[in-house]
């Protein structure tokens, strides 16, 4: 099955590349160490509203451009529409790279979540074997959690909505980042970004295994 969901990163567009992101996933202790790739191992059913949703009323409020669907050798994602959304700017769509070794999957979205929470050095999230696989000291370096959420600027309290987002642990630094289903409420602040306004720390996106 493994085989068949990188097929489909490799296929899909940014639509349902982000149809899968974001559906249901296997929980995770926090000491279980996931295995590779993250953004397709942890997966568990397809969320059947989200294909309806991206492509209805609520598209103009997604976080990424889902009309941006070429891959590139760097991982950058370059849009041929700017349909998408008339009054956020920016943002581009989900690259999938074939590296031979670790995937990478690229993701450019126009806002993430940053929490305020360094991960102590006793933490079992330290303690997890991937890290050492994809080169990465956890004692070393300096671990963060942020959150990408599938829909921002949102009008209407849609809840279930504001809940579809993608917790991701990993370094600013070497751009190296897991999918980990992290408790958000675990952290105590958080504070949302712009990638225009950040787009020295990471210009062609969340490099993801």
């Amino acid at each position: 099955m493994l085989s068949v969901r990188l097929k489909l990163m490799e296929w899909l567009d940014t639509k349902d590349r982000l149809v899968l992101l974001y559906s249901h996933r296997q929980p995770m202790s926090s000491s279980a160490s996931p295995l590779l790739p993250t953004y397709a191992t942890q997966f568990k059913a397809i969320r059947t509203d989200l294909p309806r949703i991206l492509t209805g009323k609520y598209k103009a409020y997604c976080n990424f451009d889902i009309h941006s669907n070429q891959d590139h050798e760097d991982g950058s994602s370059r849009s041929h529409s700017s349909n998408n959304n008339h009054h956020l700017g920016g943002g581009g769509g989900v690259s999938l790279v074939r590296t031979g070794s670790f995937d990478e999957l690229w993701l450019r979205p126009r806002m993430y979540c940053e929490f305020l929470h360094t991960i102590p050095p006793n933490d079992p999230l330290r303690h997890l074997r991937i890290w050492r696989d994809l080169g990465l000291d956890p004692f070393a370096d300096r671990l963060v959690a942020v959150s990408i959420p599938l829909f921002i600027n949102l009008q209407d309290d849609r809840t279930y909505l504001q809940q579809m987002e993608l917790p991701l642990l990993g370094s600013w630094k070497k751009n190296c980042w897991i999918m980990f289903p992290f408790k958000s409420n675990a952290f105590k602040l958080s504070i949302m970004y712009s990638m225009e306004d950040r787009n020295h720390k990471l210009p062609d996106g969340f490099r993801v295994y």
